[in-house]
């Protein structure tokens, strides 16, 4: 039971190696131990391994215990809140925090006011995880922040400056790392051939924020390539409407997945060819 620890007879609850078992075994009833428990490093070291946020019950002294962070780090970064503030105000572990996957960018607010606006701390965060400035509001304007954000985590580029989603290097270098990306640049670049073409390739999400025609010959291998990809149906099922209503882009859908006809515009799921194309497929 999780809550074993709470329904112990009273003497079991100082009994070492049913506490010991609790901490290794059901390691989230760790924090209802005798709090002796919490000051024994193997025991702790059993419960923040199978559970890392235990790193909270333990006792002071362990907090500061390099293995013990080290362990609850590595496993659920989200655990820095619970760190000491002795601990939560060095760099070296907020930044090995910061930079551990995108999701832990949202510890930002949990920083010291001093680390939150050290420029130079969030420049080098954001090269390593550029979804930083989704918190880190302060700095959106700050060019250099962004661009280096954006050449880490093309998605930041949806909380840059209307000015910079104009920039085409920086659009480009945008969708090259994340394709979908594409629907957060300037309108200008959704009918600009090299800008689609790089999007594409690298997601296939792009083809919704695409204002060329589907079938274009410069597009057309990309097509057959995405339809191939996705599957006819969820290709279909995600495009725009110039997508939906492209007689050849539906017939090639179709043609990969009968079911795909649900997704076309209403005049083409009753275009008698695309509908027999459709029922020969299923």
């Amino acid at each position: 039971s999780p809550d074993i620890a709470y329904h112990l007879p009273s003497y079991l609850k100082e009994d070492d190696e049913v506490n010991r078992l609790i901490a290794q075994r059901q390691s989230k009833s760790f924090g209802l131990l005798h709090s002796k428990y919490m000051n024994i490093y193997d025991i702790a070291k059993m419960a923040v391994t199978g559970y890392p946020r235990n790193i909270g019950y333990v006792s002071e002294q362990l907090q500061l215990n390099s293995d013990l962070v080290d362990i609850a780090l590595s496993r659920d970064p989200l655990t820095f809140p619970l760190l000491t503030d002795e601990l939560r105000t060095r760099k070296d572990i907020a930044m090995r925090v910061l930079t551990s996957n995108r999701s832990a960018s949202r510890l930002y607010v949990d920083l010291t006011h001093e680390m939150r606006h050290d420029r130079d701390f969030v420049l080098e965060v954001a090269s390593r995880n550029g979804n930083i400035v989704a918190y880190a509001q302060i700095f959106r304007e700050d060019d250099e922040i962004m661009r280096a954000a954006i050449s880490n985590w093309g998605d930041a580029l949806r909380y840059a400056p209307d000015r910079m989603k104009k920039d085409r290097a920086l659009v480009m270098s945008a969708v090259k790392n994340v394709g979908w990306a594409l629907q957060h640049a300037d309108r200008c670049f959704w009918s600009d051939l090299e800008v689609v073409r790089e999007a594409i390739q690298e997601s296939t999400m792009a083809w919704k924020f695409v204002q060329l025609p589907p079938d274009c010959l410069e597009l057309r291998d990309l097509l057959k390539e995405s339809i191939q990809y996705d599957g006819g149906a969820t290709f279909l099922k995600k495009g725009n409407s110039m997508i939906c209503e492209n007689k050849l882009v539906v017939e090639l859908c179709v043609k990969d997945d009968g079911l795909a006809l649900q997704y076309a515009s209403t005049s083409l799921r009753s275009d008698e060819t695309i509908v027999k194309m459709a029922m020969r497929q299923n």
